[in-house]
């Protein structure tokens, strides 16, 4: 929220919600059993350039878990870990992030490689962007797999699959990776190529099948294509089909839109007034099992105060238990 900017709350009744929107109790801080997975969205976007090391490296250190990426093939054939401008039919565009014409899948790695960001795409601090440019997808891997932070890939550009696959494997992080993408035919050749089974009958190969709207056959449409998880964006991501979600047997992720979008949606509904712990809270209480957000910071220092009032609460339980034995005793 900008500061100096009017609370939304006199006016709340005036806008759509998001807690009705989700069919939520707005009270979430009388439900503390909801604990998601932190995912940092392309890192920690705020701190770091986006879908960089150093991002990577400060979702880490804000507690995340995991960490979302974008991933586009290079003319070369090389692994670009990259978002850009465009939507998910025409993706990969460079003007807002390095102030270039053109798409990154036109590039080769040299000239990939020769490119700075600057532009409006970045929310970081300017001071951040200093030499900072696109890193390839296997360094990337590499310190998240020196961290022990696991990687959730989106396959944003076309021919990504096979080589992304390979790359995943040469460096032991099979463990680590879950595949998604928006396209679901690229998850649906993930499963192609590599259909292995552990001995639960459960995949080896995590497959996420993302989803910006929802349509009525959602979890038909994960079930065609043999998926492990099922991504929703925030503002879809319901109680009713999170419960669906699971129980069809699949995870859930909430996704959040970038922060560009993100800004025009909290300017949209009335009982939102940034991407905070309160919108965080909301979006918890469906019971979704990860969230892959923009300020993994925010989320991790909710989740935490979460837990410490649910220990709080154990603790006061078993001093009033303790209590009430000593009272018996006495009465003995």
């Amino acid at each position: 929220m900008t500061a100096g900017a009017p609370s939304k709350t006199a006016g709340a009744a005036e806008g759509p919600t998001l807690a009705s929107k989700l069919g939520i109790d707005e009270d979430f801080l009388k439900q503390t059993n909801m604990v998601p997975k932190v995912i940092g969205h392309r890192g920690a976007l705020y701190d770091q350039p986006e879908n960089t090391v150093p991002s990577l490296e400060a979702a880490a250190g804000h507690g995340a878990e995991a960490v979302e990426i974008d991933v586009f093939r290079l003319k070369c054939g090389r692994l670009a870990v990259f978002h850009g401008d465009g939507s998910d039919a025409t993706p990969g565009g460079l003007l807002s992030y390095c102030v270039v014409d053109g798409s990154i899948v036109n590039l080769t790695a040299a000239e990939a490689r020769g490119l700075r960001f600057r532009g409006g795409a970045h929310c970081c601090p300017s001071e951040t962007l200093d030499g900072a440019g696109i890193p390839f997808l296997e360094e990337f891997l590499q310190h998240a797999k020196d961290l022990g932070i696991e990687v959730k890939i989106e396959l944003k550009g076309s021919r990504t699959e096979e080589p992304v696959i390979e790359m995943v494997e040469a460096m032991g992080m099979i463990d680590m990776v879950t595949f998604s993408s928006f396209h679901h035919e690229r998850i649906h050749k993930v499963r192609r190529l590599r259909p292995q089974l552990h001995s639960d009958g459960s995949h080896v190969y995590r497959t996420g099948a993302l989803f910006a709207e929802v349509p009525p056959d959602f979890i038909e449409r994960a079930k065609t294509v043999d998926a492990t998880e099922v991504h929703l964006r925030y503002d879809t991501c319901t109680k009713e089909r999170v419960d669906a979600i699971h129980d069809a047997g699949f995870d859930s992720m909430s996704w959040f839109r970038g922060p560009h979008n993100m800004r025009r949606d909290i300017d949209h509904f009335s009982d939102v007034e940034d991407e905070d712990e309160a919108l965080y809270g909301m979006v918890a209480l469906s019971g979704v099992q990860a969230m892959c957000v923009n300020r993994p910071d925010r989320l991790y220092r909710m989740i935490s105060n979460m837990e410490s009032s649910l220990s709080g609460s154990d603790e006061s339980s078993d001093a009033s238990i303790g209590s009430e034995d000593e009272d018996e005793g006495k009465s003995d």
